[in-house]
């Protein structure tokens, strides 16, 4: 992990804004072969309230979204269903923006779609238990 991005060479965007937390003031590149790309589309502006970064990914992590000056803002694990990490704060702004918006409704989806495959992988004793609460 970057500790601070002032010492991330060409990081010369403030990734600390100064504007309202609703409003966005940076774009970010999503990367074609990832989830966040078919949520957002290629593009999309975020708004910034950090000074720490990705540096190291973790097994299995990829970077799916970077800022114009290289900081990563997003990152996925492959082959799990909804492992989505971004570095803004989409609940700020999807009032305003659609694409936001987008982005919460995937998320609830696979929760339900994991709450749901949860629930039917369990022994069945236990399903009675949860229909009966």
């Amino acid at each position: 992990m970057h500790q601070d991005t002032s010492y991330i060479e060409n990081a010369n965007l403030s990734h600390m804004q100064q504007d309202q937390a609703t409003q966005a003031t940076h774009e970010i590149q999503v990367e074609k072969a990832s989830r966040l790309r078919t949520i957002l589309g290629s593009t999309a502006h975020v708004n910034s309230f950090h000074h720490q970064a990705v540096d190291k990914l973790g097994t299995g992590l990829k970077i799916t979204a970077t800022a114009p000056d290289g900081v990563v803002e997003a990152i996925e694990k492959e082959g799990a269903p909804f492992v989505v990490g971004v570095q803004w704060h989409p609940e700020l702004i999807a009032e305003r923006d659609a694409s936001m918006q987008h982005l919460f409704r995937e998320f609830v989806k696979n929760a339900e779609l994991g709450a749901l495959k949860q629930f039917y992988n369990v022994p069945a004793n236990f399903k009675r238990k949860a229909i009966l609460r």
